[in-house]
Parts: C-alpha cells; sequence; structure tokens
C-alpha cells in the first residue's frame, strides 16, 4: 500500500510541477545537413550542421547508446554551439531517443 500511494504521489506531483514552455516567438527553422556518421559497437556518433534562425550556423555532435538495453530505445548526449559575430553560443543535449514501428514505417522521435 505504501508502494501504491508512493508511486500515486510522484505522478501527481510530476503533473502538478510540470511547465509548459511557451514557444511562441522563441521558434525558428532550422534545415540541417548530416555531415558524418560513425557507427560502433556500444554507441553510435553522428555530426550535423545547418542554419537555425537567428543563431546563424549551428553545429551539433550527437552520440547514441542503448544502456539501459532496450528493444526499440536509447539516449542521447550531444553538444550544440554556434557563433554570430562576436556572440559565441554553446549547449549541451541530452535525451531519449525511441522508433514507433507502423505499417513498416519507422519514424524516430527524440525527447
Amino acid at each position: 500500500m505504501k508502494k501504491l500511494l508512493l508511486f500515486v504521489s510522484v505522478l501527481f506531483c510530476s503533473f502538478i510541477l510540470g511547465q509548459d514552455i511557451p514557444l511562441g516567438k522563441n521558434m525558428f527553422k532550422a534545415d540541417f545537413t548530416v555531415d558524418s556518421v560513425t557507427l560502433g559497437v556500444d554507441s553510435n556518433q553522428m555530426n550535423v550542421s545547418g542554419e537555425a534562425g537567428e543563431y546563424g550556423r549551428v553545429y551539433l555532435s550527437y552520440v547514441f547508446t542503448n544502456k539501459m538495453d532496450t528493444k526499440d530505445a536509447g539516449e542521447f548526449t550531444g553538444l550544440a554551439w554556434t557563433q554570430v559575430g562576436e556572440n559565441f553560443a554553446q549547449a549541451s543535449l541530452h535525451g531519449q531517443v525511441f522508433s514507433i514501428r507502423k505499417n513498416t514505417s519507422d519514424i524516430l522521435v527524440a525527447t
């Protein structure tokens, strides 16, 4: 019973404390090209670059892993950077990747 109460409490708090990020004017169009892909045994790496709205030329490097040994999912970490004039921006990336299989076509989703 204690475990059920704890689970319900955590689930309730995640909905109450979750934040809805309004994108509004913060949205921008991005057009990326895959520059290289390196396939490995324990991880795969992908480097992409392209134009990302007001951020100018953006460079991203992703490392995909499956440390949890799941069938259709995995994790990614990465680094993104850009320079516009004298302004330099850098971001670290982390998330989950999973695929949705429907009618012989695969959809790759990153969160």
